[in-house]
């Protein structure tokens, strides 16, 4: 990877720290909630077992919404949520803090600063990886998805959330509204996602959208090893 090519990487990751740290104060009151992330966990939730008692690795929590959404579903799951924002995972973590149900389970919904791009965990040691609407943020996308790979047992499944460029409305939202507000930002069609998966390793690639609203995909796969 070349010296510009790395400087373009850390200077995307500092925008989008800056962006999230500013957001993470008023980011369970926003409009996205109910129109964008609600929706796009219905998706993930759709494609985990949770009766196995699984190990669930959250990558761009940001207030950890879903994980919070998932141990009130299957306390007994264990869930590790991890973020780029330390104001994200420190809201993330206060709340945690505040929740009863949570207090004598300290293994249960575990949050973590890290990056998308070397994630914290051992090979093979989650069941499944999931991600919502982070995935544009992130400036190497191959790198990510191949530590995604890593981090999950043979057989796990990684399920990506993104907006849905693949329609007129997604490109005017993704490509024009979204870039201009948020900079150096890339949303995947469909096919690159695909493309992409299939590169870093995995197989039984399928993929979903949802239209009504704003447009997302779900692209869910199964870590070959």
């Amino acid at each position: 990877m070349s010296h510009f090519t790395l400087h373009r990487h850390a200077r995307a990751k500092k925008a989008a720290r800056a962006e999230f740290d500013q957001w993470a104060g008023g980011y369970d009151r926003s409009l996205l909630q109910r129109f964008l992330f609600r929706p796009s966990h219905d998706m993930i939730l759709s494609e985990i077992d949770l009766g196995g008692s699984p190990r669930i690795l959250d990558v761009g929590c940001g207030t950890c919404v879903f994980g919070f959404r998932i141990s009130a579903i299957s306390p007994s799951s264990e869930i590790f949520c991890v973020d780029l924002s330390h104001e994200m995972a420190r809201k993330a973590n206060a709340k945690r803090n505040c929740m009863p149900r949570l207090a004598g389970r300290p293994g249960a919904v575990r949050i973590t600063l890290a990056d998308s791009d070397h994630l914290p965990f051992s090979d093979g040691s989650v069941d499944y990886v999931t991600c919502a609407n982070s995935f544009h943020h992130y400036p190497h996308p191959e790198g990510v998805l191949r530590e995604m790979h890593r981090v999950l047992r043979p057989g796990g499944k990684a399920i990506v959330v993104d907006g849905c460029r693949d329609t007129l409305p997604g490109r005017l939202i993704f490509d024009l509204i979204v870039t201009l507000a948020e900079g150096d930002v890339r949303h995947l069609s469909a096919g690159a996602f695909k493309d992409l998966f299939a590169r870093c390793g995995f197989g039984r690639i399928r993929q979903k959208t949802h239209l009504l609203g704003i447009p997302i995909l779900l692209t869910a796969a199964v870590a070959e090893k």
